[in-house]
C-alpha cells in the first residue's frame, strides 16, 4: 500500500502542510516529449533598511533566497538535480511536491528519478515554466517584498525563523502553500495574469482571476504562512469565522504595510472602493439577517469565502464581506487596547469578547 515516498522509502511526514490558494482541477496527462531548461537555481537576492512612517518602525529587510524548483528539477549540466540530491537538500519541499500536489494518488511507490522525468517531460509544464519566464525573468521583486515583510514578521515575532521559500509551476495545482512555518512555496503558474487565456474560465472565474497577477503573489504568500501561524476558529458562527480572518488581514497589514490595501484584502480597487463605501451597511445587513450566530456554513460561506458575491446584498458588493467586518472590528479592538501585541490577539479565542471589548460601530458616511 502506497504510503508517501520517493525512491521506495517512506517518508515520516509529521509537518502541517496548509493549502492556501489552490483550486480542484481534472488530473493532469504528461506527454512523452522531452523537455529541459538551463535557469539560474536561486533567482533572487534582497536585503535593505527602511523606515516605515505610519508605524515609526525602523525595520531591516531580511535577506531572502527564492530557489526556482521546476528550475532544480529540470536543469541541464551543472544546474541538474537528481532524486538523490533533491531528498537530500530539499527534503520536505520534495516530499509534500512530488507525494502531496504532483502524484497525490499513485497507488504505489515510483522512485523519484522516474517521477522527476515525468514531471519535465509535460508539454504543459513545458508551456507554463516558458511563460513564467517571460513574465518573471527573475523574482527580484518577490524576493523585495518578502524580504522587507519578514523584516517586520521578525519585529512582531523576534522568537520565529525566516522561512524557505521555493517557487515552482505545477499544472495549476496550487498557488501558494506552507510546511509549518518553515517553508512557503509559490505556484508562478497562478499569476499568469486575468487574461491568461488558458485558464478554463470553468475552473478559474473572473473572481478569481482577478487576483492571479503579479501584486497579489507575496500577500497571498504571508497570508499562507498567517493561516498556519494563527489557531483555527473553536466555534462555529459567522462570528467566529469573520473575526479569525479579520485576524489574518490585520496581521497582513503589520507585515506588509507597503502593500496596497486591495490586494492585502484579495479585492480589486473597485471592491475595496465598495465595501468601504457601505461599510454600515453591510454591517446592518449581518444584523438584520440574524447571521453573526449562524451555525449553518452553507448559510454565510460566501461572505467568508472566495465567492463573486455577498447573496442578498447589491450585485456589485464583492465575496468575503464578512472578512473585511471582521478586520475592522479587530483593528478596533486593538485600537481601544492601545495595545501592538500579536501573539495576545493570536491566542484570545473568543471571537465574542473581541466584538464586545472593541465598541465596534461602523462609521456614518
Amino acid at each position: 500500500m502506497y504510503s508517501n515516498s520517493v525512491n521506495g522509502i517512506q517518508l515520516k511526514m509529521k509537518k502541517r502542510f496548509i493549502k492556501y490558494f489552490s483550486i480542484p482541477v481534472r488530473p493532469r496527462s504528461y506527454s512523452v516529449l522531452a523537455w529541459t531548461m538551463v535557469g539560474i537555481i536561486i533567482v533572487g537576492l534582497y536585503s535593505c533598511n527602511t523606515l516605515d512612517e505610519d508605524e515609526g518602525l525602523d525595520i531591516e529587510a531580511e535577506k531572502i533566497e527564492i530557489i526556482a524548483y521546476d528550475q532544480l528539477i529540470c536543469g541541464t549540466g551543472e544546474d541538474m538535480a537528481t532524486g538523490k540530491t533533491l531528498s537530500e537538500e530539499h527534503p520536505e519541499f520534495t516530499d509534500i511536491f512530488f507525494n502531496q500536489i504532483l502524484f497525490p494518488r499513485q497507488p504505489f511507490a515510483i522512485p523519484l528519478d522516474t517521477l522527476m522525468k515525468e514531471y519535465c517531460r509535460s508539454g504543459a509544464i513545458q508551456h507554463l515554466m516558458d511563460t513564467t519566464a517571460i513574465l518573471y525573468p527573475n523574482t527580484d521583486f518577490i524576493a523585495e517584498e518578502l524580504g522587507l515583510a519578514f523584516g517586520y514578521y521578525k519585529h512582531y515575532f523576534p522568537e520565529k525563523s525566516i522561512p524557505k521559500v521555493y517557487t515552482f509551476v505545477s499544472e495549476f495545482s496550487i498557488g501558494s502553500f506552507t510546511i509549518d512555518d518553515e517553508i512557503i512555496g509559490i505556484g508562478l503558474d497562478f499569476y499568469l495574469g486575468e487574461n491568461y487565456p488558458y485558464y478554463d474560465p470553468s475552473v478559474f472565474p473572473l473572481f478569481v482571476r482577478s487576483t492571479m497577477s503579479r501584486e497579489y503573489i507575496t500577500p497571498q504568500a504571508i497570508m499562507a504562512l498567517l493561516e498556519y501561524l494563527t489557531p483555527p476558529v473553536k466555534g462555529n458562527t459567522l462570528l467566529d469565522y469573520m473575526i479569525r480572518n479579520g485576524k489574518i488581514i490585520y496581521l497582513l497589514k503589520k507585515l506588509m504595510p507597503f502593500k496596497s490595501d486591495h490586494s492585502l484584502f484579495l479585492y480589486t480597487p473597485e471592491q475595496l472602493d465598495w465595501v468601504e463605501d457601505n461599510e454600515l451597511e453591510i454591517w446592518q445587513f449581518f444584523l438584520d439577517n440574524e447571521l453573526l450566530y449562524e451555525q449553518d456554513s452553507r448559510k454565510f460561506a460566501k461572505y467568508v469565502d472566495r465567492a463573486p458575491n455577498s447573496p442578498g446584498m447589491p450585485a456589485e458588493a464583492p465575496g468575503r464581506t464578512a472578512n473585511f467586518i471582521g478586520y475592522k472590528i479587530v483593528e478596533k479592538y486593538m485600537s481601544s487596547k492601545n495595545s501592538d501585541d500579536i501573539q495576545s490577539l493570536l491566542d484570545l479565542e473568543s471571537g465574542q469578547k473581541i466584538l464586545s471589548e472593541s465598541n465596534y460601530k461602523p462609521p456614518r458616511r
